[in-house]
C-alpha cells in the first residue's frame, strides 16, 4: 500500500486520517459484534492495533454485507479505509519515514 501511494505521488509523509479516532470509535461501538470483536476493542480504548488488521477488516466486510443503505455502506467504507491508513502509518513508522 504504501509503494502504491508512493506510485501516485501521494505524500503520506503529511497525510492524516480523514476520519477522527472518535468518529471511528462511533462507528465501531455501532457495528461490533460482542465484546470479543475487534470493532469492540477498537471502540473501547481508541487504539489501533496492527495484530488485529485482519479482524478489522473482515469485520467491516461482514457489517457491509449486513448495511441496510448507503449511508452506513458509506460510513463502513470510510471506516475501512480508516484502518487501511493506520496499516500504512505504522509500516512507514516501521520504515524510519
Amino acid at each position: 500500500m504504501y509503494y502504491l501511494c508512493v506510485s501516485l505521488n501521494i505524500n503520506i509523509k503529511t497525510m492524516e486520517n480523514p476520519l477522527t479516532i472518535k468518529l471511528a470509535q462511533e462507528i465501531a461501538s455501532e457495528w461490533h459484534s460482542g465484546q470479543n470483536s475487534a470493532f469492540y476493542s477498537f471502540a473501547s480504548t481508541g487504539k489501533y492495533l496492527p495484530e488485529k488488521q485482519d479482524e478489522y477488516l473482515k469485520e467491516v466486510e461482514t457489517c457491509l454485507n449486513e448495511a441496510k443503505d448507503n449511508l452506513q455502506r458509506l460510513r463502513l467504507k470510510s471506516f475501512k479505509t480508516f484502518f487501511q491508513l493506520e496499516k500504512i502509518f505504522v509500516e512507514m513508522e516501521e520504515l524510519g519515514l
